[in-house]
């Protein structure tokens, strides 16, 4: 090698302006090549023993060589390499080799982690290197990431769809995650009406599931890497149907026979719809009268000669499924009494002549009496004799010459409407008399020495004895 030195001015003197020398050049290639990186990765996962080589395939040896593994998300750690680095003199065709571990970012378990992807990257290079566009190398791994849902709410007592498609928020890499690249799998479930469709991905609440706050658990794991997997929770409201317990009215009853009511639970709803007595239980109240029962079925037995009033029958439904979800009601029951009382027996001549009223000592509602045509009908019954008839007033008229006898006619009294089926029958009896007929007798003789007359009652007569 020749070297000119000089000026750009005139020198007195170039003699020493020249000289002659040689200098020797050291060529170096480093290249660096990554070791088999998984494709997926799943949030939190530690990858162990990662291997990165970089190579000296220049013709001389490398300065001050380096080799250092990355990567752009998570954490690089434990790197080993041998030789260490740098190295100082790397010979032709020698390689440091390394190993090292990587841990991916997010916590496995339903968190959202971010990333999508981790970009991998080993670089080298020398002092001396000639040929710095094969200094570095990069691989690529997707993060699979399951990230937890909250599903809308669903009625219990018919079940729904709480959540479409739990992948709609997880990712494979950018792609997002969707059932052709990931395995969907239930883990758990806190109620067993609360389940993964692996098919479709949806949250489903079976009908008749109780309300509550329940977490389903599921998986994905890829396709391409069965093991790399994550999990994730969907939280699940499940609500309890509307009960409705309705107020009833029944009545009137009659207090003097007893009688029963349709069931209260009739007209009462649980979602809306008539109440099946296997999805409820019935619990009565406190009865307002000794008189009153309510039945395992809702009916509300009234006792014979319960007294008459207005009562009020508390009760409370609860629903099978969810025994704190009830309501209660009121069934209002009138109870009407009627009060029609034996009369007689009460004694008629033969001659003929009229009784009192029959409803004279007969009530209604417990103490008022009974007035035709104002709070009662009559209805008289079959008469017992043809001479016997019962008026409007209640009075019966004995005709003349009805043969004497005791006769039981009976009757029927009714409230008037609305209450008309609130009755009561009663029997009053009458006494026809007969008629005696005493004839003056004599004059009899009697002689002096004593004697006995025929019987005063010989021409003596008696519609009775006739009757015989």
């Amino acid at each position: 090698m020749t070297a000119q030195i000089g000026t750009i001015t005139p020198e007195s003197s170039a003699a020493n302006n020249s000289a002659n020398g040689s200098t020797t050049v050291v060529i170096a290639d480093m290249s660096a090549t990554l070791g088999a990186i998984a494709a997926v990765v799943s949030p939190g996962q530690v990858l162990t023993g990662l291997t990165l080589v970089c190579a000296n395939g220049g013709p001389d040896q490398a300065l001050n060589a380096t080799c250092v593994p990355s990567a752009d998300v998570g954490a690089i750690s434990n790197i080993v390499c041998t030789p260490t680095q740098p190295q100082a003199s790397l010979a032709n065709g020698a390689s440091i080799s390394c190993t090292y571990d990587y841990t991916a970012p997010g916590t496995l378990g339903g968190s959202n982690t971010g990333p999508t992807t981790v970009n991998f990257t080993g670089t080298t290079g020398a002092s001396n290197d000639s040929n710095p566009a094969n200094n570095g190398d990069t691989d690529t791994a997707v993060i699979i990431d399951a990230v937890n849902d909250t599903g809308a709410s669903v009625n219990g007592f018919t079940g729904g769809i709480a959540l479409a498609n739990v992948l709609a928020t997880d990712q494979l890499g950018g792609a997002g995650a969707t059932l052709a690249n990931v395995n969907l799998t239930q883990v758990s479930s806190t109620n067993a009406g609360v389940s993964l469709n692996i098919v479709t991905g949806a949250v489903t609440v079976a009908p008749g599931t109780p309300a509550g706050s329940y977490t389903l658990v599921y998986q994905i794991c890829s396709t391409v890497l069965p093991l790399v997997c994550d999990t994730a929770q969907v939280s699940v409201t499940v609500t309890a149907p509307i009960i409705d317990a309705v107020n009833d009215t029944y009545g009137p009853i009659n207090g003097v026979l007893g009688g029963s009511t349709a069931s209260v639970l009739g007209n009462d709803t649980l979602n809306g719809v008539a109440v099946n007595p296997a999805d409820i239980s019935l619990a009565p109240g406190v009865s307002p009268n000794a008189g009153l029962t309510m039945n395992p079925d809702g009916t509300i037995t009234i006792a014979p000669g319960t007294p008459a009033g207005v009562y009020a029958y508390p009760y409370t439904i609860c629903q099978v499924t969810n025994p704190l979800n009830c309501d209660t009601a009121t069934a209002t029951v009138t109870v009407l009494s009627i009060d029609a009382v034996n009369d007689g027996p009460t004694n008629v001549p033969a001659t003929g002549g009229t009784t009192p009223s029959v409803v004279a000592n007969d009530t209604i509602n417990g103490g008022t009496p009974a007035v035709i045509g104002t709070n009662v009908t009559l209805t008289p019954g079959p008469s017992p004799n043809a001479g016997l008839t019962m008026n409007p007033s209640g009075t019966i008229t004995v005709a003349p010459g009805t043969a004497p006898g005791t006769y039981g006619y009976s009757y029927t009294i009714c409230q008037v409407a609305p209450n008309q089926l609130v009755c009561d029958m009663a029997v009053a009896t009458v006494v026809v008399q007969p008629t005696i007929d005493a004839v003056d007798d004599g004059p009899t003789n009697i002689p002096a020495t004593g004697g006995t007359t025929p019987s005063v009652i010989v021409n003596d007569t008696s519609t009775a004895a006739r009757r015989r």
